[in-house]
């Protein structure tokens, strides 16, 4: 290396990392806020793109699909010393090609839960969440949810007309709900 790299001269730039502008709007806030006892309902009515960071189709009345094999959600609530149980309301894509869809939820790393389902009808899956899971951030309590589909498809790919999305589970509600053990 030059003189001119180690005191800063010109060549230096290229070695410092980047000053980074502010932070990009995403045009919507980065998590569900979710009161215990309280549902929120999945799609346009009410939780719209609100706190879905990756993995998503486009909110619908009534419902939002995954869009992929891993649709990545935050979840906030006030204080969470305590167990809570999650639960998570929704209807698997399954077909005679496509019998089940594996669920597997990951909150802030840790393993959730995880159910098989093979039925068209909305489930309610129900995670125990201990509370050292959650993450303290602005005064309130945060998890990053990781719900894994494996069998996720795109009903054009089972000739189920054009949709070309990775759908596995349209997700109707997120609730917590206090006083869960352990």
């Amino acid at each position: 290396m030059s003189a001119s790299i180690h005191q800063g001269g010109p060549a230096a730039d290229m070695f410092r990392p980047p000053v980074l502008a502010d932070a990009v709007p995403l045009g919507r806030p980065s998590l569900i806020w979710l009161q215990p006892g309280i549902a929120r309902a999945f799609g346009t009515e009410d939780i719209a793109s609100c706190g879905l960071v990756s993995g998503w189709a486009a909110p619908e009345p009534g419902h939002t699909w995954n869009d992929g094999i891993d649709a990545v959600l935050r979840i906030a609530t006030r204080r969470a010393d305590q167990p809570l149980m999650l639960d998570l309301a929704a209807e698997p894509y399954v077909t005679r090609q496509n019998p089940i869809q594996d669920v597997t939820i990951f909150a802030n790393g840790a393993r959730a839960g995880f159910w098989r389902l093979t039925g068209r009808q909305v489930s309610h899956m129900t995670a125990w969440i201990d509370p050292i899971w959650w993450r303290l951030q602005d005064g309130g309590s945060v998890l990053r949810l990781v719900v894994h589909l494996p069998q996720s498809v795109s009903p054009a790919e089972l000739g189920h007309g054009e949709d070309v999305r990775q759908i596995g589970l349209s997700f109707r509600s997120i609730a917590l709900v206090a006083g869960a053990e352990g």
